[in-house]
């Protein structure tokens, strides 16, 4: 949910798919604390939240949950380095992509969008925390399956 309120309110308008389609109806709230976040926060959501879900749909061991958080960080990863090699990138995106809904936008992430350390420490961070709660929800309910 905080990844989607960000999303909805604190993000310049254009950047994301979906609040380009929700601009009217939706304000973006701009404040010093706000443009802070704005690079951060959406690198650390991204792989936090995905694997979360993941681990949520699919999960019961200690290796897929590890697994899982590997994938979305390597996902993460493999765009932001996108963002630094853009040229090579480009080249690798089929046509096709700019005539489907959502997909339409790849070429414009890796033309526009920035390399930043920051991003890869948030990618980090957000990887790693996300494996620390699955793994505590999980130490948790195996104590109250025992008890």
């Amino acid at each position: 949910m905080a990844g989607l309120a960000f999303y909805l309110f604190c993000r310049k308008e254009g950047i994301p798919y979906f609040q380009r389609q929700l601009s009217d109806l939706v304000p973006t709230i701009q404040t010093s604390w706000t443009g802070q976040l704005t690079g951060a926060f959406p690198a650390f959501i991204h792989p936090f939240a995905f694997s979360l879900i993941g681990i949520g749909l699919s999960s019961n061991t200690r290796k897929s949950r590890v697994f899982i958080c590997l994938i979305f960080f390597l996902l993460n990863i493999l765009f932001e380095i996108g963002q630094k090699y853009k040229i090579i990138f480009i080249k690798l995106i089929p046509q096709w992509f700019s005539s489907i809904p959502i997909l339409e936008n790849t070429r414009d992430f890796f033309l526009k969008g920035t390399f930043a350390v920051e991003d890869v420490i948030g990618i980090t961070l957000g990887s790693l925390s996300a494996f620390a709660c699955a793994e505590i929800i999980s130490i948790k309910k195996d104590c109250n399956e025992r008890a």
